[in-house]
Protein backbone atom coordinates (compact mmCIF):
# COMPACT_ATOMS: atom_id res chain seq x y z
CA UNK A 1 0.00 0.00 0.00
CA UNK A 2 1.26 3.51 -1.04
CA UNK A 3 1.77 6.25 1.37
CA UNK A 4 -1.07 8.79 -0.15
CA UNK A 5 -3.60 5.52 -0.18
CA UNK A 6 -2.32 4.77 3.67
CA UNK A 7 -3.46 8.87 4.24
CA UNK A 8 -6.34 8.60 2.38
CA UNK A 9 -7.42 5.16 4.89
CA UNK A 10 -7.14 7.06 7.81
CA UNK A 11 -8.68 10.29 5.91
CA UNK A 12 -11.74 8.36 5.09
CA UNK A 13 -12.10 7.30 8.37
CA UNK A 14 -11.91 10.14 10.52
CA UNK A 15 -14.01 11.82 7.97
CA UNK A 16 -16.65 9.78 8.90
CA UNK A 17 -16.48 10.13 12.78
CA UNK A 18 -15.53 13.26 12.70
CA UNK A 19 -16.96 16.79 11.92
CA UNK A 20 -13.49 17.96 11.95
CA UNK A 21 -9.70 16.82 10.93
CA UNK A 22 -6.70 17.98 12.80
CA UNK A 23 -3.24 16.32 11.53
CA UNK A 24 -0.16 16.47 13.92
CA UNK A 25 2.80 15.84 11.83
CA UNK A 26 5.68 14.82 14.42
CA UNK A 27 9.24 15.50 13.86
CA UNK A 28 12.10 13.99 15.67
CA UNK A 29 14.43 16.02 17.33
CA UNK A 30 17.74 16.43 15.16
CA UNK A 31 20.10 14.81 17.15
CA UNK A 32 23.21 12.77 15.96
CA UNK A 33 21.68 9.19 17.22
CA UNK A 34 18.58 10.03 14.88
CA UNK A 35 20.62 11.16 12.36
CA UNK A 36 20.29 7.74 9.73
CA UNK A 37 16.57 7.26 10.64
CA UNK A 38 15.87 11.03 9.65
CA UNK A 39 17.95 10.40 6.78
CA UNK A 40 15.50 7.25 5.69
CA UNK A 41 12.50 8.87 6.59
CA UNK A 42 12.93 12.38 5.09
CA UNK A 43 11.46 11.51 1.82
CA UNK A 44 8.46 9.97 3.23
CA UNK A 45 8.20 12.96 5.43
CA UNK A 46 8.29 15.52 2.21
CA UNK A 47 6.00 12.93 0.24
CA UNK A 48 3.38 13.17 3.18
CA UNK A 49 3.56 16.59 3.75
CA UNK A 50 2.79 17.35 0.03
CA UNK A 51 -0.29 14.64 -0.05
CA UNK A 52 -1.86 16.15 2.98
CA UNK A 53 -1.20 19.99 1.94
CA UNK A 54 -3.54 18.91 -1.54
CA UNK A 55 -6.25 17.77 0.92
CA UNK A 56 -6.16 21.11 3.31
CA UNK A 57 -10.00 22.25 4.03
CA UNK A 58 -12.38 23.83 6.45
CA UNK A 59 -12.50 20.47 8.20
CA UNK A 60 -8.64 19.02 7.79
CA UNK A 61 -6.18 20.94 9.08
CA UNK A 62 -2.23 20.33 9.23
CA UNK A 63 -0.29 20.95 11.98
CA UNK A 64 3.52 20.99 11.24
CA UNK A 65 5.84 21.50 14.39
CA UNK A 66 7.73 24.64 14.26
CA UNK A 67 11.36 25.23 14.20
CA UNK A 68 11.23 26.71 17.56
CA UNK A 69 9.41 23.87 19.01
CA UNK A 70 12.36 21.09 17.95
CA UNK A 71 14.36 21.76 21.29
CA UNK A 72 15.54 19.67 24.34
CA UNK A 73 13.43 20.07 26.66
CA UNK A 74 10.26 19.04 24.73
CA UNK A 75 11.35 15.75 23.97
CA UNK A 76 12.49 12.19 26.22
CA UNK A 77 16.16 11.20 25.76
CA UNK A 78 15.59 9.26 22.37
CA UNK A 79 14.63 12.70 20.47
CA UNK A 80 11.33 11.36 19.16
CA UNK A 81 8.83 11.28 22.15
CA UNK A 82 7.19 13.72 23.79
CA UNK A 83 7.95 14.50 27.62
CA UNK A 84 5.38 16.47 29.44
CA UNK A 85 6.43 19.98 28.62
CA UNK A 86 6.35 18.70 24.97
CA UNK A 87 2.90 17.78 25.26
CA UNK A 88 1.62 21.04 26.87
CA UNK A 89 3.54 23.11 24.61
CA UNK A 90 1.46 21.13 21.63
CA UNK A 91 -1.32 21.71 23.32
CA UNK A 92 -0.86 25.53 23.66
CA UNK A 93 -0.31 25.39 19.87
CA UNK A 94 -3.27 23.94 19.15
CA UNK A 95 -5.31 26.02 20.81
CA UNK A 96 -3.15 29.36 19.76
CA UNK A 97 -3.80 28.44 16.32
CA UNK A 98 -7.34 26.20 15.64
CA UNK A 99 -9.23 27.00 19.17
CA UNK A 100 -11.71 28.70 16.66
CA UNK A 101 -12.44 25.65 14.61
CA UNK A 102 -12.67 23.11 17.82
CA UNK A 103 -15.74 25.19 19.81
CA UNK A 104 -17.88 26.39 16.36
Amino acid sequence: MEVSDQIDVVLKITKLKFKKTIWIQHKSLPLTRTLVERRSYDKFYTQIIKILNNKLSDNFILIQLPEDFLKLNNYLLDGVHLTAQGHKELAELIEEKFSHLLFD
